[in-house]
């Protein structure tokens, strides 16, 4: 979602909902949290508006330097930022393959 809000888009969570999961939290209050079914087409609205939005860009664009939010200060351009947070977002990816294999699921990866 970060990656959304560099693109000058908006989170696409409900009003007051980015708190309850923001970095941080204690993950306790779980009758705050979006049911699962929520969850899942907001990621996949996301998604899409990510690959429409990165799609249109055109090489001017992407080679500007990237506004600076959040943690994010070290000068970039878009494009490496954009790199960036792909690769931050596949490394997470990663983490809940390998949670599924130690809760005994088959891996998404045959």
């Amino acid at each position: 979602m970060h990656l959304l809000r560099f693109l000058d888009h908006e989170w696409l969570l409900p009003e007051g909902m980015e708190e309850v999961y923001h970095r941080g939290t204690s993950g306790n209050d779980f009758e705050l949290f979006l049911p699962l079914d929520k969850l899942k087409a907001i990621w996949a609205n996301s998604q899409t508006l990510l690959v429409d939005t990165i799609g249109a860009m055109n090489p001017e664009q992407l080679a500007e330097m990237a506004p600076t939010f959040g943690d994010f200060t070290r000068p970039d351009t878009r494009e490496r930022r954009i790199y960036f947070l792909h690769f931050h977002e596949s490394y997470h990816l990663g983490q809940l393959g390998l949670m599924r294999r130690l809760l005994g699921k088959a891996g998404a990866i045959k």
